[in-house]
C-alpha cells in the first residue's frame, strides 16, 4: 500500500483537471470555442490570422466588459503574436497574464524562452537564467 498516497494524488490531479475548466466560464463563450482548436489544428496563414482575431476579439470583450482577461488568454494571444513576428507585443501580453494570474509565472517564463526561440518544447523546462 505504499503507492496509496501517490494514487490518491494523482486521482486530485485528474479530478482537478477535469473540473477546474468548468469554473472559467463566462461572457459570451459558455465554453472553449472549438473552433479555434480547429483552426490550429488544420493550420493555414489565414486560419492563424483568424485565430489571432478571435483571440483579440476575446480580450476587447473583456476590457469592455471591465474585466479581465479569462485565464490563458493573454498568454495564448501573446504566444501566437510571438509567433507571427510581433514578439515586443507578444511578450507584454505574457507579462499582462502572469499580472492578472500570478499562478501562472513559471508557465510563462517557459512560454517566453519558446517565443524568443531560445528553447524548443523538448528543452523548456524552467531554468534559473530563463527569469
Amino acid at each position: 500500500m505504499r503507492d496509496g498516497p501517490a494514487r490518491w494524488a494523482r486521482a486530485v490531479v485528474v479530478l482537478s483537471l477535469a473540473v477546474i475548466p468548468a469554473g472559467c466560464g463566462g461572457g459570451s463563450m459558455s465554453s472553449y470555442d472549438w473552433s479555434l482548436y480547429d483552426q490550429l489544428k488544420e493550420a493555414t496563414p489565414e486560419t492563424f490570422e483568424y485565430y489571432i482575431a478571435t483571440l483579440e476579439e476575446m480580450r476587447i470583450e473583456a476590457e469592455e466588459e471591465q474585466r479581465k482577461p479569462r485565464p490563458g488568454l493573454d498568454a495564448e494571444l501573446g504566444y501566437a503574436l510571438a509567433r507571427k513576428g510581433d514578439l515586443d507585443r507578444g511578450l507584454r501580453l505574457l507579462d499582462e497574464e502572469v499580472e492578472h494570474y500570478p499562478e501562472a509565472e513559471k508557465f510563462v517564463r517557459v512560454m517566453k524562452r519558446l517565443a524568443r526561440g531560445e528553447a524548443t518544447i523538448l528543452e523548456a523546462p524552467e531554468t534559473p537564467e530563463a527569469r
